[in-house]
C-alpha cells in the first residue's frame, strides 16, 4: 500500500484541519447556550474551510495530471491512488466541471450560509441559513456517496480511494453533523 502521501505537509495541514473540526464538533457536546452556539459554528466553519482547501487541491492534482500526466502531490499506483480518480475526465467532471471546482463551490455556499450565522446568530433568517447549510449538506452526502462509488468500482483497476477525496467526503460528512446539532440546538431555544 502507497503512503506517501503521509509524508506530504499540504496532506498532514489538511488532516489537521479534519482533526480539529472534529474536536470542536464533538467538544460543543459538553456545552450549553451560546457557547454551544459559538462552538458548534466555529466547528461548521471549520469543516467548510477544510472541505474548500481539499477541493482546491484535488483542483490542482486533476490540473496537473491532465496538463503534464502526473502531480507531485498524488500517488499513481496501488488502493490509494489519486491519480487513477483524478485524471479521468469522465469519472472527475460533472457537466464539464471537474469534482474539485464543484467541491469549492459548494463547500464555499456552506461557508457563506455558516459565515452569516457567525457574524449574526439572533437575525431573524438564521433558522432559513440552517435549513439552508442542512439541506446544502444532505445534496453534498448524495454527491459524496456517488463519487465513493466511483472510486470503488469504476475507475481504472478500481477500487482505488483517493486520500484527498476522502478528507473533503469527511468534511461533509462533519458538516452535515455540525449543521445537523446546529439545527437542533436552535429548535431546542438554548440558542
Amino acid at each position: 500500500m502507497n503512503t506517501d502521501f503521509l509524508s506530504e505537509p499540504i496532506f498532514l495541514v489538511l488532516l489537521a484541519g479534519l482533526l480539529s473540526s472534529s474536536f470542536l464538533s464533538i467538544n460543543a457536546k459538553n456545552q450549553t447556550g451560546s457557547e454551544r452556539t459559538n462552538t458548534l459554528v466555529t466547528s461548521a466553519l471549520a469543516f467548510s474551510l477544510t472541505g474548500i482547501l481539499t477541493s482546491a487541491v484535488t483542483y490542482a492534482i486533476y490540473n496537473s495530471m491532465i496538463a503534464k500526466g502526473h502531480s507531485s502531490l498524488c500517488s499513481s499506483d496501488g488502493f490509494i491512488s489519486c491519480a487513477e480518480i483524478l485524471s479521468n475526465p469522465s469519472f472527475n467532471t460533472m457537466l464539464s466541471l471537474p469534482w474539485g471546482l464543484i467541491g469549492i463551490s459548494g463547500f464555499g455556499l456552506l461557508l457563506y450560509l455558516v459565515l452569516s450565522i457567525r457574524m449574526d446568530p439572533h437575525a431573524r433568517w438564521v433558522s432559513n441559513h440552517l435549513d439552508y447549510s442542512w439541506y446544502a449538506s444532505i445534496v453534498g452526502m448524495v454527491i459524496v456517496g456517488f463519487l465513493i462509488i466511483v472510486e470503488l468500482f469504476f475507475v481504472n483497476g478500481a477500487p482505488h480511494i483517493c486520500a484527498y477525496c476522502t478528507i473533503a467526503h469527511l468534511s461533509m460528512i462533519g458538516f452535515l453533523v455540525s449543521a445537523h446539532n446546529l439545527r437542533e440546538h436552535k429548535a431546542n431555544g438554548d440558542w
